[in-house]
């Protein structure tokens, strides 16, 4: 077999959605890594009997570089050297682990993982997130960030390297709380948006726009696009940044760049597609019936298009929009 489960040494008890969960990891640099990541009010410390385990591995035999599942599922993990065209698959139950034959490189679920301990890590996050948001209908995982003001929840909607993260730190820069900089957790039969467990992150170039920022910063990362990321914990800035669990009163869509921030009404209807777009996981929905909820939600809050400005103009203009709505 390509791992060991009884070399984990390291564990995380969590608590999120009133399930149980157990995280057994062998590894103390990636322990580390998803201590940081699911260190905030959205996973509270568990200690009770465990309904979900989760193991993750870098300690493999000979022939073999990384490992990674989520109990019961398919084991997937890729070989040393040049990337094989077949790859042995494994079922790791509660009790014992066995091999189920092999599948091919061109199959649908053959997922590799990838061999720098940070993108690892980001995937077991990725796969974690996805069985549990699965044991919820309700819950959307969608890229976006989130920030919170005077109990009104905001969705920023934008494309990968559209300001969010920028605008979250410019957001809590000038009294907003931080939700999320890249992916929100959104329960949408409620209309509640739900803090993400992961720190600030900003790209380089991103820094400069708030020199605040450096000397904030406490670390870097890499993200899942193997990117260096300069990263923060809201409660770095104050104590109060990080924000709970809210009701959704707006969606913002990102959509340009000019010299001054300027905010205008946007159709609930596009706005309800990009939020469907931006759906990361699906629950076995049709497009159509994710559509409607997506609709829904947008027809019952305030739609706006946002061009953004310097960082901090912004922030300051969208304060004063939800303070006056």
């Amino acid at each position: 077999m390509p791992f060991s489960r009884e070399g984990c040494a390291y564990q995380l008890r969590l608590r999120a959605f009133d399930h149980e969960i157990l995280l057994l990891l062998d590894n103390s640099h990636i322990a580390e890594i998803l201590t940081d990541v699911f260190a905030s009010r959205y996973f509270a410390t568990g200690g009770g009997k465990p309904e979900l385990r989760f193991y993750c591995s870098t300690q493999c035999s000979a022939g073999w570089d990384l490992a990674m599942d989520c109990a019961g599922a398919i084991f997937v993990c890729r070989a040393a050297g040049e990337k094989p065209l077949t790859f042995e698959r494994f079922l790791w139950t509660p009790s014992t682990v066995k091999g189920v034959g092999t599948f091919s490189v061109n199959e649908r679920f053959a997922d590799c993982v990838d061999t720098t301990l940070e993108l690892f890590a980001s995937q077991f996050q990725h796969r974690f997130l996805e069985k549990l948001l699965s044991l919820e209908p309700s819950m959307r995982l969608v890229h976006t960030a989130s920030l919170a003001h005077n109990g009104r929840g905001v969705l920023l909607l934008g494309a990968t390297n559209g300001g969010k993260s920028t605008l979250s730190l410019a957001g809590v820069l000038v009294g907003m709380q931080f939700l999320s900089d890249d992916f929100s957790t959104i329960d949408i039969e409620r209309g509640l948006v739900h803090p993400f467990p992961r720190a600030l992150r900003l790209r380089k170039a991103s820094c400069h726009l708030i020199p605040e920022f450096a000397s904030m910063s406490v670390g870097t990362t890499v993200d899942v696009r193997g990117e260096t990321r300069f990263y923060m914990h809201p409660e770095n800035i104050r104590p109060d940044a990080l924000g709970g669990s809210v009701r959704i009163s707006h969606i913002i869509r990102l959509n340009s760049f000019s010299d001054r921030p300027e905010i205008s009404p946007a159709n609930p209807a596009s706005i309800a597609v990009d939020c469907m777009k931006a759906d990361i996981f699906d629950h076995g929905n049709q497009a159509l019936d994710l559509m409607w909820q997506w609709a829904g939600l947008a027809d019952g809050v305030t739609c706006l298009d946002l061009k953004v400005g310097n960082p901090m103009a912004t922030a300051r203009l969208l304060r004063s929009f939800l303070e006056q709505a």
